[in-house]
């Protein structure tokens, strides 16, 4: 059956949005037509399962064990009508379902693009979808599909949960990053004198190749050195000295407790003075 319905009533609706009563003819019209079917398929009672979903779904009262014949007749003849009943994206209720069958109905290659509907639709956290996805209904697929063998379909759906939930995690660890470097620059009175500090701890190899702190030394408290050098030449702004060694320590990858942090010195003043060399005064 086609993606477009013309027996459905004329409302607006997106291409992709599950229309259970689209759905259900596309799952009879498999039924009738795919010759690749489960051996023990139960053609009358798939059908009746999706109808009991279906009048559940309008909210009429029906009995969860499943339907009776006079119930079944009468969601067909509701279901006749072709009007349209949109199920939004939840990771509840009838959608679940409804999903399932709208995943075994449509075209392999248009799944990903099913899936971003749903995903931009869905208006919880699109973390919570994109798991449904990647565990319930893949699951679902394969225990509940008609068909005999959904291999390619149950690699499509996986993919596409795999790719966004790699997507989601590096936005979660931009936006991580963002908030750390945001946090730094607001310590320094002016923003390029940031990016100078940078450029010289590069130049004088007191940064890793990923930009944490490698040191002179083989001291943690040693960036407390650094810290004391850039607040005496008058870089950063005046603020809680241990809320403003964890921010450094954060942003360079240095864990230090909170006592480590309130100790004034801890490094030979050697490395003081090495730091001051290194550290250029403002002018």
């Amino acid at each position: 059956m086609s993606e477009e319905n013309s027996n459905l009533s004329s409302k607006s609706y997106h291409i992709y949005d599950l229309d259970a009563t689209k759905y259900y003819f596309s799952i009879k019209h498999l039924l009738e037509t795919e010759s690749n079917l489960k051996l023990d398929l139960n053609k009358e009672q798939y059908l009746k399962i999706y109808a009991q979903h279906y009048l559940i779904s309008k909210n009429y009262p029906v009995s969860l064990i499943g339907l009776s014949d006079n119930e079944f007749l009468m969601a067909e003849q509701i279901l006749s009508q072709r009007e349209l009943n949109i199920i939004e994206p939840s990771i509840h209720g009838v959608f679940n379902y409804f999903i399932l069958q709208q995943l075994i109905c449509s075209d392999i290659d248009l799944i990903k693009q099913i899936l971003n509907h749903h995903l931009y639709k869905y208006k919880g956290s699109k973390l919570d979808f994109i798991n449904m996805t990647r565990f319930f209904t893949r699951s679902s697929i394969k225990q509940n599909s008609p068909r005999l063998n959904e291999e390619i379909r149950l690699k499509e759906v996986s993919n596409w949960a795999t790719e966004h939930l790699k997507d989601f995690e590096e936005k979660i660890n931009f936006d991580n990053e963002k908030e750390k470097n945001e946090a730094i620059v607001k310590l320094f009175k002016v923003t390029d004198h940031f990016f100078k500090i940078l450029e010289i701890l590069r130049l004088h190899d007191i940064l890793n190749d990923d930009g944490s702190y490698k040191g002179l030394t083989n001291y943690k408290t040693e960036i407390i050195l650094l810290i004391e050098i850039l607040d005496e030449k008058g870089y950063l702004i005046r603020t809680n000295q241990t809320k403003r060694g964890k921010i450094f320590c954060d942003f360079f990858g240095v864990k230090l407790s909170d006592r480590s942090l309130r100790d004034e010195r801890q490094v030979h003043t050697d490395y003081h003075k090495k730091y001051n060399d290194i550290i250029p005064s403002i002018k």
